[in-house]
């Protein structure tokens, strides 16, 4: 009896796996997105209430790390950074996009909101589920691209200790996954010959 149990819940968790992998991301390309062409993009610090500290910051690296690999320039993250801890998030976060590429020289601004963040364990069942939305805006105000997405993986464990362990060590891949999802709907820039280094030029 016990067997089938195990068994039965097997299957009900690879049914979760299988639903979230193949769920299509929403999102919504502007008309005038080629006409805009941004080619520097500030990339903001994650916002919400969701996640940690440390969720969030791997989130901001792995968007950035992804954007550079389409071909985007990249506003110093550093360099945003020391404007958070010199200015104050409060005043920066009143400024419109307009006034943010004004300040940082950029393109465009990508706001980035962590929508959901949460572990379960149950039994023998762990579960970890992560959510992002993602706007992004025209030094002029107009928005030319968002989109979202939300995934859930589930795993079966007889350690709880190690149950553990697996959720909270899963979250890495995961956020790799939602982005590479996520970007997967956002044209990819193709560089200029005489561009040369200049992408990287954020790099230390």
């Amino acid at each position: 009896m016990k067997r089938v149990k195990i068994l039965l819940l097997s299957v009900f968790v690879l049914c979760l796996v299988l639903s979230a992998c193949s769920r299509e991301v929403p999102y919504r390309l502007s008309k005038g997105y080629a006409e805009a062409s941004p080619v520097t993009l500030l990339v903001l610090p994650v916002e919400g209430r969701r996640g940690s500290a440390e969720v969030k910051g791997l989130l901001r690296d792995t968007v950035t790390e992804r954007l550079l690999n389409m071909g985007y320039r990249i506003v110093n993250p550093e360099r945003v950074n020391d404007a958070y801890l010199r200015i104050s998030p409060e005043r920066l976060e009143k400024l419109s996009p307009d006034e943010m590429c004004e300040l940082f020289d950029a393109d465009a601004v990508l706001y980035t909101k962590m929508t959901v963040w949460r572990e379960r364990l149950f039994l023998n069942y762990a579960s970890l589920k992560i959510g992002a939305a993602f706007k992004l805006y025209s030094k002029g105000g107009t928005r030319l691209w968002k989109a979202k997405y939300k995934t859930k993986e589930s795993d079966l464990r007889f350690d709880k200790e190690f149950m553990k362990l697996s959720v909270i060590e899963a979250y890495e891949p995961r956020v790799h996954r939602v982005v590479d999802a996520v970007f997967s709907t956002l044209p990819v820039r193709v560089a200029r010959k005489e561009e040369g280094k200049k992408f990287f030029d954020w790099l230390p």
